[in-house]
């Protein structure tokens, strides 16, 4: 009975904002060290089935890392178990696979931004560039091209929202400290977003832990006055903002590059899809709908994900109606996280720059391409009943974005426009 309940709660938290409402709520994670703790027999823990599931839970729970980023450790095992048991939340070099050498050349990238900076048919060049270089190895969205693509398009498209007036604030503002207090686990959040970075080499080593914090709890505050004010009160606890922190890294830990960047993009009708915090209880939503937990995230594009699920693969939608299941359940997870322990960083990072380039639709067709690329994974677990499981378990191995551009453009020319129409209207069912 204990390894189930201990498998139930390996499953809950492989929700990030589940996770963190574990830290804050319950210590879950010193509370499973003090187990390991306990298991201790001559200074060795015991190697049984509640100290290796406790040890996987630590694992899956204190390091953020897509397919190849991390090293996940077996649960059952015939023989001796190789894997060191923690005992602490240091984590041992044992579950970190080498770092592989960075062969991306962004030279002829560099070339094509300062070479397309002046020219009238810029954004289509750059949207036509952009999926041409993601079929590439080693290709990443890069921030400067992030940040290209998003002020051309501010110029070329009338500004839909008022910018949320996002900029450094002292550490001992009044507005930032009751969001500080007030963000799940905020601390917990942006070490694990800290250690990542600077493991991938995205972050300096000395990047400070103070500095994200403040960046987390600054964005909050700055989005709080876009908001109901009927619903402010009501808001006791915030959700732990994951596209801020991706953002700050794609910028290297550059705060003010951040700040500078979430303040323009604000203004776009995508930042209320890919940025899930940009769209809680937004003053830009009816208050009915803005009262509820679901954002347009939810009710809009979701929606549209299982209508292309349906289309496009419909042996994948039968399996999850088989199942019980419906695949709004995953996406939503995967999209408010920014894909964080998904997938790897390199197809992150191309995911933030398709969709802020090609607009909310580009997240229907990612997130249809991932059904597509494990479709035959899911086939087979719908047949043993454990699709959510394996699903929501472990990283989605092997996907490659520039594997699916065709894909995506395809489906896109089929029924992007059904999905493009009603994302355009976010006041509405």
């Amino acid at each position: 009975m204990q390894i189930f309940g201990l498998r139930i709660i390996s499953i809950l938290l492989t929700c990030l904002d589940t996770l963190l409402y574990f830290v804050h709520r319950y210590d879950i994670i010193e509370f499973l060290v003090s187990s390991q703790l306990q298991s201790k027999t001559n200074g060795q823990i015991i190697v049984d089935e509640m100290t290796i599931e406790r040890n996987q839970i630590l694992v899956r729970s204190l390091i953020l890392g897509g397919f190849g980023e991390k090293i996940i450790p077996p649960r059952m095992t015939e023989t001796s178990y190789s894997f060191p048991l923690l005992d602490s939340t240091t984590i041992p070099d044992a579950y970190f696979p080498a770092k592989p050498s960075d062969t991306k050349d962004d030279t002829k990238l560099s070339n094509m931004v300062q070479e397309a900076s002046g020219s009238g048919t810029w954004l289509d060049k750059t949207r036509a560039f952009i999926k041409a270089a993601c079929r590439k190895p080693h290709f990443n969205g890069h921030i400067g091209l992030i940040e290209l693509v998003l002020k051309y398009q501010l110029q070329e498209n009338k500004l839909l929202f008022k910018q949320v007036e996002v900029a450094r604030k002292a550490d001992d503002d009044d507005d930032v400290n009751k969001k500080k207090k007030r963000i799940y686990s905020v601390e917990f959040g942006s070490r694990l977003l800290l250690d990542y970075g600077i493991r991938l080499g995205i972050l300096p080593p000395e990047s400070p832990l103070t500095d994200l914090i403040h960046v987390i709890s600054t964005t909050a505050a700055a989005l709080t006055p876009h908001q109901h004010k009927e619903l402010e009160s009501n808001s006791e606890i915030t959700r732990f903002d994951w596209f801020t922190g991706v953002i700050y890294l794609l910028c290297g830990g550059n705060s003010s590059r951040t700040f500078s960047f979430l303040q323009s993009f604000s203004s776009t009708l995508t930042s209320f899809y890919v940025w899930d915090a940009r769209a809680i209880h937004s003053a830009h939503v009816p208050l009915p709908l803005a009262s509820s937990s679901a954002t347009v995230l939810y009710y809009k594009l979701c929606h549209g994900i299982e209508h292309l699920l349906t289309k496009t693969l419909p042996m994948v939608s039968s399996a999850f109606r088989m199942s019980g299941l419906v695949p709004t359940h995953v996406v939503r997870r995967w999209l408010s996280s920014c894909f964080l322990n998904v997938l790897p960083w390199q197809e992150i990072s191309t995911y933030i720059l398709l969709v802020i380039s090609e607009g909310p639709v580009y997240m229907a067709l990612f997130c249809v391409a991932i059904f597509k690329h494990i479709k035959m994974k899911l086939l087979h677990s719908s047949t043993y009943h454990t699709l959510l499981y394996d699903i929501l378990q472990d990283p989605i191995e092997d996907f490659h974005v520039g594997d699916y551009v065709d894909y995506m453009q395809d489906v896109d020319k089929t029924y992007g426009d059904i999905i493009r129409e009603d994302v355009e209207s976010i006041g509405t069912c």
